[in-house]
């Protein structure tokens, strides 16, 4: 913020002219510019939730937290762990100490909620039912049955759920994380259809919040594809895409905003500064298909994967989804370290990740949570 607004912030020095004599002593004044106050800018930033977020992520080994005001897009909570204190750069940073920040196995020196890239995994079948249905291709009532994966050539694309979910459709679907549905959906749509819902909610761009390090994510294409590696897109990859694997992308800010866009059919874009007078335009999506996703979020905390992030308050609930992000797994000799080595079978396990908006009946809040490695 400070790099950001700091003109703004600083105004101007004044000016007073004095005729002294030689030994400084003054006789009279000759003229007088006062100085001018900068701006005040009210930031969005909730301190209180700010520190709650960070001691709650410090039982944690690295994530990320990012809650936004769906008002006005206020960014209320970035938090990224774990993190440093700045202190250390005020009188110039020692090599000791910044050659430990560099090396830092977690990352220290990253800002997660902005910098930090992970397959969304699960989380993108939200993006994949929204293309599905402004597309026309699927509806609420449609059924497919999970058998526990579905064979392509010679690869068998698995279901997380070992003998599958049986007959589901989209709500079910959803609240169950059906890897199987969201294949054959995302075949029918095809992945042109999928990017370009992706975009528009927000992922494969970076954020109007203008941090140096901020990084865009990705949304592959068939294009995308030609253009960089110049070979044909694949069926599989589309598969892969439909469950937000393989080359997909995204920064937990970028999944704040998917959620927020989704909770309101508006173009909710995140900042840093409070705006009371904020007004987002609208999405063009259809309002019932807006109302068809946000239940099914609703049903997969009521009832779904994400049963154990139920609010404790009767007088109102959250909608959301959890997404697993797979992580590499590394050769033979890599999986022989992790027996001997706890932090590398630590690096071994996948990214734990949730995003939702709050509560289910007039959405205030959205949020995306990030835990790196956590099962």
């Amino acid at each position: 913020m400070e790099k950001q607004i700091d003109n703004r912030l600083r105004g101007e020095a004044g000016l007073t002219q004095s005729e002294v004599t030689a030994g400084h002593r003054v006789i009279r004044k000759v003229s007088e510019d006062p100085p001018k106050h900068g701006e005040n800018v009210r930031l969005a930033i909730d301190l209180d939730l700010q520190r709650f977020a960070y001691n709650r992520l410090s039982k944690e080994r690295s994530g990320s937290v990012v809650v936004m005001d769906l008002k006005d897009g206020g960014i209320r909570t970035m938090c990224s762990y774990p993190a440093y204190d700045p202190n250390m750069f005020v009188d110039g940073i020692s090599h000791k100490n910044w050659n430990a920040l560099r090396e830092d196995r977690y990352d220290v020196l990253m800002n997660k909620s902005v910098s930090g890239q992970y397959a969304p995994g699960s989380t993108f079948k939200l993006i994949v039912d929204m293309a599905g249905l402004e597309a026309g291709v699927m509806n609420l009532y449609e059924t497919v049955f999970c058998g526990g994966g579905v064979q392509l050539g010679r690869h068998l694309f698995k279901c997380w759920k070992a003998g599958g979910h049986g007959t589901v459709n989209l709500e079910s679907a959803l609240a169950g994380s059906c890897n199987v549905y969201h294949y054959r959906m995302a075949e029918r749509i095809g992945v042109e259809k999928i990017a370009a819902m992706a975009h528009k909610l927000g992922l494969g761009q970076k954020t109007d919040l203008n941090f140096i390090a901020e990084r865009p994510g990705l949304v592959p294409s068939e294009v995308w594809k030609r253009d960089k590696y110049d070979r044909p897109w694949l069926k599989g990859e589309t598969y892969n895409t439909g469950i937000g694997q393989g080359y997909v992308l995204a920064t937990p800010m970028q999944l704040a905003t998917m959620a927020a866009r989704i909770a309101t059919g508006k173009r909710v874009s995140p900042t840093l500064y409070s705006d009371p007078g904020a007004d987002f335009p609208n999405l063009d999506l259809k309002p019932e298909n807006l109302r068809r996703v946000q239940e099914a979020m609703a049903r997969v905390v009521t009832g779904g994967t994400a049963g154990r992030s139920r609010l404790p308050f009767d007088q109102f609930q959250m909608a959301g989804k959890t997404g697993t992000s797979q992580v590499a797994r590394g050769t033979a000799k890599d999986r022989a370290a992790r027996l001997v080595d706890e932090f590398k079978r630590w690096k071994q396990q996948n990214h734990a990740i949730f995003v939702g908006f709050a509560p289910t009946s007039a959405p205030k809040y959205a949020i995306a949570v990030v835990i790196e490695h956590g099962g």
